[in-house]
This record gives structure tokens, sequence and C-alpha cells, in this order.
């Protein structure tokens, strides 16, 4: 049986594809890699969906790579640029475990062994703390289709340049950090490798020129 909390999240994201992820290997892996433990709800959503796309590819959940969708979640979280921009693991960073088709980034956090669900936007760096309890993020904010992702921008991107290639995301030509707009006009499709590595460097780049 399904855990209630899921209920308006599968009714706001109907599951579009999956690949089973045994829970319990996955809590072992992120502990032995990263030594951090797994939401208790997290583990029992990758029991019940697995890993995949949800909605209109309006959420990607990473899981072992194995569907060739997506990197496995351990290796998304071990990239090298996130050191540019996140603390170390001991201080904080946050895990992400999922992302958006413009590729913001859904995690979690402990803080004072309080686990927070975040949302990091590499396109500014930004990143919001989403709840400071990470159960409500599938009660309440992803309960209806518009908790972290605007349908506006959706609807025209996708009018634009059509659905989300698998493994993909719509990520700006000109970053907002330089007056790139938010206007369907100045998105393309992008590989995340090129999203975030363009992103981040634009970063660094103007954090650099006003030290």
């Amino acid at each position: 049986m399904t855990n209630p909390a899921f209920d308006r999240f599968k009714n706001a994201f109907p599951q579009t594809t999956h690949f089973p992820v045994i829970a319990q290997q996955m809590e072992t892996r992120i502990a032995a890699e990263f030594g951090i433990p797994s939401p208790k709800l997290l583990l029992e959503f990758w029991n019940t969906f697995g890993c995949g796309y949800f909605g209109k590819k309006e959420l990607y959940f990473f899981g072992t790579g194995e569907d060739n969708a997506r990197d496995s979640l351990i290796d998304w979280n071990k990239k090298d640029f996130w050191k540019d921009v996140m603390p170390a693991w001991n201080q904080g960073r946050p895990l992400f475990f999922a992302e958006t088709c413009f590729g913001e980034q859904i995690g979690f956090r402990f803080v004072n062994k309080i686990v927070r669900a975040v949302l990091y936007i590499v396109d500014t760096n930004e990143i919001f703390v989403l709840s400071d309890n990470f159960d409500e993020l599938y009660t309440n904010i992803l309960s209806t289709s518009d908790g972290v992702t605007d349908p506006h921008r959706l609807n025209t991107v996708q009018q634009r340049l059509g659905a989300l290639p698998f493994g993909s995301h719509y990520a700006p030509i000109d970053s907002p950090l330089v007056g790139g707009s938010g206007e369907a006009s100045n998105f393309s499709i992008q590989t995340p490798n090129t999203h975030f590595r363009t992103a981040i460097a634009t970063y660094l780049a103007i954090k650099n020129r006003h030290k």
C-alpha cells in the first residue's frame, strides 16, 4: 500500500517513466559516499516509485542511472563543479535527489538533526528552503503541479522547443546574471553538463570580477 503522504504528489505528477530503486542499497551508498543518512520518506519514495520522469517531464528523480536518462544520484552529486558553489559535506552541503526540467535541484540537508527540503537554482546560484520539515515536501510543496515550476514558463518553452528529450534541461541561452530574460526565446535544450558548467562558470566570472 502506498504511503498516503504521496497521494497528492502522484495526482499532480503522474509517473511517465519508471526504473526500480532498492532503497536500502541507495541508503547504504549515500552513507558510504557522503557520510549522511537519508530521510525515511525518501526511502519510501524510492521503494514505491523508483526513479524516472513525472508529469510532463517536469520532474526527474535520480536513481541508479540504469535507465540511461540521467546520471545516477551518486555520480551527479559527485560532479567536480559542485565544489565551486557548495560547502563541504560536513558543513551542511545538500544532497540532490531530483530536478525540474529547468535543472533546478531538489535536495535535502540536515540542520541540527532536522531535515530540510531545499531548492537550488544554478542559473542564479541561489538556494531556498522549500520546507523545514522534509515530510511536507510531498504533501505540501509537490502537491500541485506549480509547486516548484512556473506552468506559464513551462508551457511557453515547450511550445517553442517541443517536449524535453530524455536526459536534457531547458536552459537559458543568456544567463539571468548578465541580463538574460525568462522569456521562451531565451531558452534552448542543453545537456545537464553543459548547462551547469556554463552557469557556474558565469557566476564565478562575475564573482571574481567584483573582488
